[in-house]
């Protein structure tokens, strides 16, 4: 580095720490900012000590001052792009999926120009792309639960749908909801930090045709009629995973690096779990008619076998203990059909439902009820939960499994229920 760049580097880590050149003056003994203004001027040398003795007052590796050629490439590029951007122009950088385009979130001009260039319809929502998590209050509500996914996968390859708040422009998000993306790789981070507000990033490519994976790549497609590029490449070839956290459960909008089920076991992660199995021997199932117990939420209706996970245990441990306690068979061998989350006034559960096909043993008398077995087609003439016959259902009709349903419930009644299609 030279000296004249080695000094700009000092100022831009002095702002960045927001410091003034008084303060880090200070820091540095010196009797005033003098000294410190030739350094970052370029006009002073500095020697090997005093760059360590610089490091130690803006509390920095001494490679975050040291750069090599390509960070201060970047630095270069960066500095162009945020020009350009602030100027209405749009500028093409790698994210960690696919490279994307990106102008400044409300300048409906930049906008316009984007959709121009992408060709693509003005009514199609964009991403907002955030250079911080902690920024993302600012523009949508953030449910407790939501919280946790965004705190457990962002930054990263996840792209979330939240409900907006006032203030947004209509055509950043024309309905209810914001999708809002913090990315982690270096170029993009340097570009939002150094930008100081948000952008609106789609993937680099027309409509319709395939995500650029390379500065090189978009520049052959795009040319002039993008203002900056950023150089480098994409770090993965799928673009992130899109989920809608404004629901009872998330809702996955498109696949991507980041599992649905990982999401779900995050969001789920307060809730109370359950297990729940139907038995089958012949052409009948083992049901429980809830009579014993007093104070009895399912008191006189028939239910299947099973109950809440203890700590530490997974859904199949608690199945084959609660099999085990409640009617003495040892399961040989079963099947999970789905999970339902039950939602009424002041509860909720997630409830995993099995079917088991082999056992042995002997069944016992159960403290909860009396345990019977039901012919198959007569099921549906029990007293039960009224959400219980609508899963029950896609298992006798031995739909698509896994299912994930929604059940909700207010006073005991059955109020809503739809499925969630992953």
């Amino acid at each position: 580095m030279t000296k004249k760049q080695l000094g700009k580097r000092i100022r831009e880590l002095r702002i960045e720490k927001g410091l003034s050149q008084s303060q880090l003056a200070s820091l540095l003994g010196y009797k005033d900012h003098s000294t410190l203004a030739k350094v970052e001027t370029g006009v002073n040398d500095i020697t090997v000590e005093t760059l360590f003795k610089y490091a130690s007052a803006l509390q920095v590796d001494i490679s975050d001052i040291l750069l090599n050629d390509d960070d201060l490439r970047l630095i270069e590029e960066v500095s162009i792009a945020k020009d350009k951007l602030l100027h209405g122009g749009l500028v093409i950088f790698p994210t960690e999926t696919v490279m994307g385009i990106g102008v400044v979130y409300d300048n409906k001009d930049a906008f316009n120009k984007l959709n121009i260039v992408k060709g693509r319809p003005e009514n199609k929502p964009y991403t907002l792309m955030l250079g911080d998590i902690k920024d993302i209050h600012k523009y949508a509500h953030i449910s407790p639960r939501a919280k946790r996914v965004i705190q457990t996968f962002m930054p990263g390859s996840l792209t979330v749908l939240l409900p907006k708040k006032a203030g947004l422009p209509t055509y950043v998000a024309p309905s209810s909801t914001v999708g809002v993306r913090v990315p982690t790789n270096k170029e993009a981070v340097k570009l939002l930090k150094a930008i100081n507000t948000p952008l609106l990033v789609p993937s680099a490519n027309r409509s319709g045709e395939k995500p650029c994976l390379t500065t090189d790549e978009a520049r052959k497609i795009f040319g002039d009629e993008v203002d900056a590029y950023i150089s480098g490449e994409a770090y993965k070839e799928t673009p992130s995973t899109i989920v809608d956290l404004t629901k009872d459960q998330p809702i996955l909008v498109r696949p991507g690096p980041i599992s649905y089920k990982d999401i779900s076991r995050v969001w789920n992660e307060d809730i109370s779990k359950t297990v729940l199995v139907y038995i089958k021997k012949d052409n009948q199932f083992l049901m429980l008619y809830r009579n014993k117990e007093e104070n009895d939420i399912n008191e006189g209706k028939y239910i299947g076998v099973g109950g809440h996970l203890e700590k530490g245990e997974t859904p199949e441990q608690a199945l084959i203990r609660e099999v085990k306690e409640e009617t003495g068979l040892n399961l040989l061998h079963y099947d999970y059909y789905g999970q339902v989350h039950f939602i009424d006034t002041n509860a909720e559960e997630m409830m995993y439902v099995y079917v088991a096909d082999k056992f042995d043993g002997e069944l016992i008398e159960c403290d909860e009820g009396e345990l019977k077995w039901i012919d198959i087609d007569k099921m549906n003439q029990l007293p039960m939960w009224e959400g219980d016959y609508l899963f029950l259902d896609k298992i006798f009709n031995k739909d698509e499994k896994p299912f994930n349903m929604v059940i909700k419930y207010r006073g005991g009644h059955l109020i809503d229920h739809y499925e969630i299609k992953e």
